[in-house]
C-alpha cells in the first residue's frame, strides 16, 4: 500500500513525464520550422526555455529516487532477515495447497520449519541476543537480554543509536562500541558493563559478528552475544583480595594436598627459603624445601600426625640459610576440609620467630652486660690494687734469687699469671668505660698507620707479614681516637693469633671510600671462621680461645655502633676472614 505521500509523488512523476513527451514534439516543430527559416515569436523562445529546465529537473528527481532506493536496499535486506524473529510469518500449513504448486508449498513448509526452529534458539538460549542495523538502531532483543538490562521490548525497538549507548560503557576507550553495525570484524568476548535503569552495571562478555547484506562488502548490521559474567567477576575480586591479603601477610602460607604436593604458596613462603612460586606448584613439598633429611622426614611426620588425628600440630625447627645465618621456624599443620567434612589436603603456616629470638637473646645480653659492668668497676678497686703490690714484691724477690734457681723460675711463671689477670681486668674496664671517650676529628689514614707501626714488631715476632694501604686526599672523620684503635688493634691481635695457628700469613689494613663515609678493613688470610661460630662471635662472653675472656668483639662492635657505624665479617673456611668497619662521615 502507498501513503499518501508515496501517491503525490508517483502523480508528480507521472506529469513531468507527460510534460516531458509533448515537450519533445514541440522540440521537432520548433525544429523544422528554424530549418525552414519561419519567423518565430520572442516568447516561443521563453516558453523552450522552461521546458529544458523542466526536463532536467526530472531526470534529477528519477536519479536521486534510484539513488535512495539503492541505499535503502541493504537495511530492507536485514529487516528481512530478524522479521521472523519480530513478529510471526505466515505459516506455509495456512497457504492452500490448491491454490499454490506443490514444489513452492513444501519449499514454504521448509522456510516455515527453519523459521521457528531459529527463533526458539534465540528465544530460549541461555544468553542476551542484540540485532542492531547499520546506525545500532535495535531491531530484536531476546528475553534473556530484556532480563538482563531491565528494560522492555518497546524501550530499545527501533530506538536511535543513543539508547544502544546508554545500555553499555566500557572502562577502556569506547571507540570500539562506537563503531558496532558498521565494521567487518567479530567481536571477540569483549569485556565491558551493562547499565540498568536504577544506575547499577553488571559485568558482560560481548561477541558478535556482523551481517552482510545484499553487498558484501558493506555489512547490513551486527548481531551481539551477551553474557553476564557477574559470578565470575565476583569470584575473581573475591580471589585477588584472597591473594592480596595472603600476600600480606609476613608470615608463609602453603596449601597442599594428601600426599603434599603444593597447590598454593604465598610470596612470604618463597622469601622466607629463597624460592621462586612459579616453581613451587605441583612440586611435592619435601623435594623442594632446602631442609637436611632430618627436618624432611620430621616434617612428613607432622603431615601425617595432622591427616591421621585432624588437629592441628605445632612444631619448631632452625633452618640455616646460605649466608650462614640461622632462621628459627614455628610450623602449625592444619587439616584442610570440603563441605562434606571430608580430608582434601593441608594448611601449613611457617612464622619466623627469629627476631623474637633474637630479641630474647638481646635482653638476656643486656642482663649479663648490667651484671658484668656492676663487676667490673667492683674488680677494678677490690682485686686490681691488692694484685699491684704482689707484682711489685714479686719482681722485688726476683732480684734477690739467683736467675739459675729453681725458685726464680717459679717467680716467673707467678709474674706471667699476674699480667695475664692485669689483661683480663683491664678488658673488663674497658666494658665497663664504653661510651666514654671524646670524639674529635681525625684523619682516619693516619689513625690507621698508627695502628700499623704499633703492630710491627708483634707481627714480625709471629712470623706475620703486615700491609698498609691508604688513600688520597687522607679522609677527615670524627670518632674517639682512642677507642676506634683499640678495635683495629684488637681485630688485627685476634687475626694474628689465627694465622700463627697455621704458621703466618699476610695481614692487611686498608680503607676505602664509601659514598657516606669510610670503610676500614682488617683482612687476614688465616683458616676463617666455621658457620657455627660465625653467628655467635659478637656474642658476650663467647670465645673459641682457651685464654680469651668472650669481649673483645662485643665490645669493639658496641664501639664502632657508638659511632653510628657498623662492623660486619665475611669468611672463607682455609682462605681467610675480613671485618669491616663502616664509618658515616
Amino acid at each position: 500500500m502507498y501513503t499518501s505521500k508515496g501517491w503525490m509523488r508517483f502523480c508528480l512523476f507521472l506529469l513531468m513525464t507527460a510534460g516531458t513527451g509533448s515537450w519533445v514534439m514541440e522540440c521537432r516543430e520548433f525544429g523544422r520550422r528554424i530549418w525552414m527559416g519561419a519567423p518565430i515569436p520572442w516568447w516561443r523562445y521563453l516558453e523552450y526555455g522552461f521546458n529544458l529546465l523542466f526536463v532536467f529537473t526530472t531526470l534529477i528527481f528519477v536519479v536521486s529516487s534510484i539513488r535512495r532506493k539503492a541505499k535503502s536496499l541493504d537495511a530492507d535486506t536485514l529487516v528481512q532477515l530478524i522479521t521472523p524473529f519480530m513478529v510471526d510469518a505466515t505459516a506455509a500449513s495456512g497457504s492452500d495447497s490448491r491454490k499454490v504448486p506443490p514444489s513452492v508449498f513444501h519449499l514454504l513448509q521448509s522456510l516455515d520449519v527453519q523459521r521457528n526452529l531459529m527463533r526458539q534458539c534465540f528465544e530460549h538460549a541461555p544468553f542476551g541476543v542484540l540485532f542492531l542495523a547499520r546506525r545500532r538502531s535495535t531491531l530484536y532483543t531476546n528475553p534473556v537480554f530484556l532480563k538482563m538490562a531491565e528494560r522492555s521490548t518497546a524501550d530499545l525497538y527501533n530506538k536511535p543509536e543513543e539508547t544502544f549507548h546508554s545500555l553499555f560503557f566500557s572502562e577502556e576507550n569506547n571507540s570500539w562500541l562506537d563503531g558496532l553495525g558498521s565494521v567487518h570484524d567479530a567481536l571477540e568476548r569483549r569485556f565491558c558493563y551493562l547499565r540498568q535503569p536504577g544506575g547499577s552495571m553488571i559485568p558482560v562478555l560481548l561477541t558478535g559478528f556482523p551481517l552482510t547484506g545484499s553487498k558484501q562488502s558493506d555489512p547490513a548490521g551486527f548481531i551481539l552475544f551477551i553474557e553476564d559474567v557477574s559470578p565470575a567477576h565476583q569470584l575473581r575480586i573475591l580471589q585477588h583480595h584472597h591473594s592480596f591479603v595472603l600476600n600480606s601477610l609476613h608470615h608463609g602460607v602453603v596449601v597442599t594436598d594428601l600426599n603434599l604436593e603444593v597447590s598454593y604458596a604465598n610470596e612470604s613462603f618463597g622469601e622466607l627459603f629463597g624460592l621462586e612460586i612459579g616453581d613451587l606448584l605441583g612440586q611435592a613439598l619435601h623435594g623442594i624445601l632446602p631442609l637436611d633429611s632430618n627436618l624432611s622426614s620430621q616434617l612428613a611426620r607432622w603431615a601425617r600426625l595432622a591427616r591421621e588425628t585432624g588437629d592441628s600440630q605445632f612444631a619448631q625447627f632452625d633452618f640455616r640459610l646460605s649466608d650462614g645465618r640461622v632462621r628459627h621456624i614455628q610450623i602449625t599443620v592444619t587439616p584442610l576440609r570440603d563441605a562434606d567434612a571430608s580430608l582434601m589436603g593441608l594448611l601449613m603456616l611457617y612464622q619466623d620467630r627469629s627476631a623474637e629470638v633474637e630479641l630474647q637473646e638481646t635482653m638476656r645480653r643486656n642482663d649479663q652486660l648490667e651484671t658484668v659492668s656492676q663487676m667490673a668497676a667492683s674488680i677494678a678497686h677490690e682485686v686490681r690494687n691488692p694484685m699491684t703490690s704482689v707484682q711489685g714484691f714479686l719482681q722485688l724477690m726476683a732480684r734477690e734469687i739467683d736467675p739459675a734457681h729453681t725458685h726464680s723460675m717459679y717467680l716467673t711463671v707467678m709474674e706471667e699469671d699476674l699480667k695475664r689477670i692485669n689483661s683480663i681486668i683491664t678488658e673488663y674496664l674497658n666494658f665497663s668505660r664504653m661510651g666514654n671517650g671524646s670524639k674529635e676529628e681525625v684523619r682516619i689514614g693516619t689513625l690507621l698507620h698508627n695502628t700499623y707501626t704499633l703492630l710491627q714488631s708483634e707481627a714480625n715476632l709471629k712470623g706475620i707479614q703486615i700491609e698498609l694501604h691508604r688513600i688520597e686526599p687522607d679522609p677527615l672523620i670524627t670518632v674517639s681516637p682512642n677507642s676506634l684503635k683499640q678495635v683495629l688493634i684488637n681485630l688485627a691481635r685476634n687475626a694474628m693469633e689465627a694465622m700463627g695457628e697455621i704458621g703466618g700469613g699476610l695481614l692487611t689494613l686498608s680503607v676505602e671510600q664509601t659514598p657516606d663515609g669510610v670503610c676500614l678493613l682488617v683482612q687476614d688470610t688465616g683458616p676463617g671462621i666455621a658457620p657455627d661460630h660465625l653467628a655467635r662471635i659478637f656474642s658476650p662472653f663467647y670465645t673459641t680461645k682457651n685464654t680469651g675472656t668472650g669481649l673483645g668483639l662485643f665490645i669493639s662492635k658496641k664501639i664502632i655502633e657508638e659511632h653510628n657505624g657498623t662492623l660486619q665479617v665475611t669468611t672463607e673456611l682455609g682462605a681467610g676472614t675480613v671485618f669491616r668497619i663502616f664509618l658515616p662521615r
